[in-house]
């Protein structure tokens, strides 16, 4: 799981998103509402490298549209308490790539599918 987890408001636009995205060298970002607090609050939707490929580029939409407009929703989430193989069947399921933790209300943290592979293969993060 990685604990930073980069939050982005709904309404900034597509190229200012996907810049924050590349120069974090990150697959997601959490979007949330304007005047939210950053602990606990209910997140909007989550954009995701999926999202750009199949929401944004194959509808040929601007780059200065609000990612409010690509984001999926609603967002999927695991409990902090859930395990890893839980958190596995959930990406299945779901078929997504990226699943905020939760606790007490709060984002805390993302699992990736590369987490779930570093758990299956043993490999601790490279932080």
């Amino acid at each position: 799981m990685t604990r930073k987890v980069i939050t982005v408001d709904q309404n900034l636009p597509f190229f200012e998103t996907f810049k924050i995205m590349i120069d974090n060298k990150i697959g997601s970002v959490i979007i949330t509402e304007k005047g939210k607090p950053k602990g606990i609050f209910t997140p909007k939707g989550i954009f995701t490298e999926k999202d750009i490929l199949f929401r944004f580029f194959s509808k040929g939409a601007e780059y200065s549209e609000s990612i409010k407009n690509y984001m999926s929703t609603p967002m999927f989430t695991i409990r902090s308490d859930q395990s890893m193989k839980e958190a596995a069947q959930l990406m299945i399921k779901r078929k997504i790539r990226h699943l905020p933790v939760m606790e007490d209300g709060k984002l805390i943290g993302i699992i990736s599918i590369q987490d779930i592979l570093r758990e299956i293969a043993g490999i601790p993060r490279d932080n």
